[in-house]
């Protein structure tokens, strides 16, 4: 009897009134409000981190002269606010290229036919490649134009697909090109180890980047992020270890010089 009791009582509740119901809707929209303005400042959160949290840098070069002016090249460039977004290197030189303002910085003794490109072109250059021999290779923003120089073979390297970047090897027809569809070509040699790892299933069309060096360095990156390296000195391994194991960094570009131990390393 007091189950159907109960039940009756329900059936028998009055209907809200429009003020009730108004009321309730004021809370339904101020509860979504206050959780849209916390989703608001989340991400402005975030956005503000993100921009204050540009890539960190450690390099090594055999030449104190060039560590002094990649010092200087990246106070000016944290001063102006004009980031750094790619770094190339050949141990002997730095080109940097940045976000807004001035597009590059370089060091002395780059390539005089790099520097007379960098000096006359009209577009903007987004990305630049350095190897021994005073090999180089530079592409602008309008995706078409680029030039290099290197041995005349490499030249059939750039006629197959759009490149998305080159790194150079030890000898002079040591070159391998990465295009953007993620599958790659090279002349001459590559390291063994670098080799057997990109014949591997599943990376003749998944790379993002690759640098070489002159002594059997190299660091590849494919598409979902993931990065392996190889045939670096003692002291360069270590430095790498400390920044990803010890303090949590993520690599974002290893670039290798021609005498041993030297790298530009660009983590957040």
């Amino acid at each position: 009897m007091k189950r159907m009791l109960r039940n009756n009582a329900k059936k028998d509740k009055p209907p809200l009134e429009d003020e009730e119901l108004l009321d309730i809707g004021e809370l339904v929209l101020a509860a979504e409000s206050n959780a849209l303005k916390k989703q608001c400042l989340a991400l402005k959160k975030e956005r503000k981190r993100k921009e204050n949290s540009r890539y960190s840098y450690s390099y090594n070069f055999p030449q104190q002269s060039v560590t002094t002016q990649v010092d200087n090249i990246i106070k000016s460039s944290v001063r102006e606010k004009n980031h750094i977004k790619s770094i190339a290197t050949n141990g002997t030189s730095v080109v940097t290229l940045h976000e807004k303002g001035k597009s590059w910085n370089a060091t002395d003794k780059i390539p005089p036919a790099l520097m007379a490109k960098l000096l006359q072109a009209k577009s903007k250059p987004t990305y630049v490649s350095l190897g021994k021999h005073n090999r180089y290779f530079i592409l602008f923003k309008d995706g078409k134009t680029q030039h290099w120089d290197g041995p005349k073979a490499m030249d059939l390297l750039f006629l197959v697909r759009p490149v998305r970047c080159v790194a150079f090897g030890r000898e002079k027809e040591d070159i391998v090109v990465v295009y953007d569809d993620g599958s790659w070509k090279h002349l001459g040699n590559l390291p063994p180890d670098l080799e057997e790892f990109l014949m591997e299933g599943g990376r003749k069309k998944n790379i993002s980047s690759i640098t070489l060096g002159s002594n059997g360095e190299f660091f590849v990156k494919n598409k979902e992020g993931s990065m392996w390296w190889g045939g670096l000195p003692k002291k360069t391994n270590e430095t790498i270890d400390k920044l990803i194991h010890d303090a949590g960094k993520t690599l974002y570009l290893v670039d290798f010089g021609s005498s041993q131990g030297s790298y530009f390393i660009m983590y957040s």
